[in-house]
């Protein structure tokens, strides 16, 4: 149920954040292309959340993002992901700090290359565009952005996902 989820938006470290971090959620709009499958359940698994109240930007750590200009081929740029993703050897606990992790888009061509190495990650660009990034988002990251600024503008170019 949408009202039993709760936000916590802003926060850096997922153990210290205040009650003006949290944000109760009253609605979800589902992907309408997400059927579940067993064999491919994580495909189209996204959804649009709506808060009880207007989520307070401020600036710094909750602002606003950009999407890109339909038809953006972005291959070349440098971007970034962000996520909570696993980070300890044993691959249990989640990172405590929200993490980050620099990257450059690749062609298809070095997409198939280097998936043989398992170190590139396919991001689903506005459009159903899908491109490679060289560096994957961790477990957990799933749902983080993909991101670039352009001429100081913070924009976000895809989701994590398996």
């Amino acid at each position: 149920m949408p009202s039993d989820i709760k936000l916590i938006i802003g926060a850096v470290y997922y153990d210290n954040y205040t009650d003006e971090n949290v944000y109760k959620t009253d609605k979800w709009v589902i992907n309408g292309c997400y059927k579940f499958d067993k064999m491919d359940f994580m495909a189209d698994d996204i959804a649009l959340i709506h808060t009880e109240t207007a989520i307070k930007i401020n600036g710094q750590n909750i602002a606003a993002i950009c999407l890109p200009a339909p038809g953006v081929q972005p291959i070349g740029s440098d971007v970034w992901i962000a996520g909570w993703g696993v980070w300890d050897p044993d691959w249990e606990e989640p990172s405590r700090k929200l993490q980050k992790v620099y990257t450059k888009i690749v062609n298809e061509e070095m997409c198939h290359v280097y998936e043989w190495f398992r170190n590139v990650g396919l991001w689903r660009f506005p459009g159903g565009i899908r491109f490679c990034v060289m560096n994957e988002d961790s477990t957990g990251d799933s749902g983080g952005p993909l991101m670039q600024i352009m001429n100081g503008t913070v924009y976000q170019l895809g989701i994590a996902s398996f």
